[in-house]
């Protein structure tokens, strides 16, 4: 088997926003003058207010634009991890920021990323990985839906099936090539932080799927009543797990985590696209840990090793991680552009 693990560096070259940036990017309109509003100003002000409380920042004054945005505030927002707030909404039990975050989250995800265009990496990788008929494992730490996109085209006029490794009530027969039989899919792609289309009934904690709709046409509209709740449900909830040291992994995601562990386990060769195994992430980092690395300590045979990163220094980290489990001859790429040429 061969498994791939995906960061938000993967999805950069389409204009997803990455972790140092992402603050910086929702609230771009704030510098502008006049502002450039969103459809999601209240929730902007919400995440403002939050970041001004525990940063002592000015940032909610930004909102009437331009000259009100000082050239500190807009440095602090690229020192402040967006996940962190996650963290803190939930430490605080305070729902209406989390729910603030949320939706400024997606939308600024939906809003940055420009899917195709002169990039198809994505694609690429895809249809090359459906044709060579290979078990393949995805592992994804995006909430994007860019690789469900290029895997789902790429396995459309193919034989081949694929699953997300966690059951859904509703919204899979939208996807004909999903896995639904018995024979087991040769492809997973286990999103383990959850992603930009699922929604969890908050009273049965089931999943449901809508395949390729917005943030807001999921959650800010009036869907059927849960299929596996008998009882009224008030909607569904977003799907999102905030990669912190106390991370909050819903019951739901239980068999995606599981999936990954047996994946790893079974992997010959390894490839990190644009994901840099954050030490904050303590979850993730022990699913490597004890799945892949420590493992492979143990034993003659040693699985393979590519690392796609365009920081020199993340790519040596990330070796020197690995090493001596691996072997010795790692592959690396500084983009993900120079890592598909060699597909061709």
């Amino acid at each position: 088997m061969e498994t791939y693990v995906f960061g938000a560096g993967a999805s950069a070259p389409y204009g997803a926003p990455i972790m140092g940036t992402f603050l910086g990017r929702a609230f771009a309109g704030w510098t502008l003058t006049p502002p450039d509003c969103t459809h999601f100003e209240q929730d902007l002000a919400i995440v403002a207010e939050a970041i001004d409380a525990h940063y002592g920042t000015n940032l909610l004054a930004a909102q009437q634009g331009g000259d009100y945005v000082a050239a500190a505030t807009e440095v602090a927002l690229g020192k402040i991890n967006l996940e962190e707030l996650l963290a803190l909404a939930d430490e605080d039990e305070n729902n209406a920021v989390r729910k603030a975050l949320e939706r400024v989250i997606f939308n600024t995800i939906e809003r940055n990323i420009q899917d195709g265009g002169n990039h198809n990496y994505y694609e690429l990788l895809m249809s090359q990985l459906v044709k060579s008929g290979k078990d393949t494992c995805l592992i994804s730490f995006n909430y994007d839906l860019l690789l469900d996109r290029a895997l789902t085209n790429a396995a459309r006029d193919a034989t081949r099936t694929w699953s997300y490794g966690v059951p859904f009530h509703a919204g899979v027969e939208q996807l004909p090539s999903y896995h639904r039989d018995s024979t087991g899919p040769t492809i997973f792609l286990l999103k383990l932080h959850g992603s930009l289309n699922w929604g969890q009934c908050p009273r049965c904690k089931c999943l449901r799927l809508w395949a390729y709709k917005t943030y807001d046409n999921i959650f800010r509209q009036t869907w059927p009543n849960c299929t596996n709740c008998s009882g009224i449900s008030s909607g569904f909830e977003p799907v999102l797990v905030a990669p912190t040291p106390a991370k909050l992994v819903p019951r739901a995601l239980d068999d995606a985590w599981n999936a990954s562990a047996k994946c790893l386990q079974r992997t010959k060769k390894l490839t990190v696209i644009g994901y840099s195994f954050p030490a904050f992430d303590r979850q993730s980092r022990v699913l490597f840990l004890k799945n892949f690395i420590i493992p492979h300590l143990f034993v003659n045979s040693r699985p393979k090793l590519a690392i796609v990163d365009r920081d020199p220094s993340t790519r040596k980290s990330i070796k020197s991680w690995f090493l001596p489990a691996v072997e010795e001859s790692v592959e690396e790429y500084d983009s993900f552009e120079n890592y598909c040429t060699t597909l061709q």
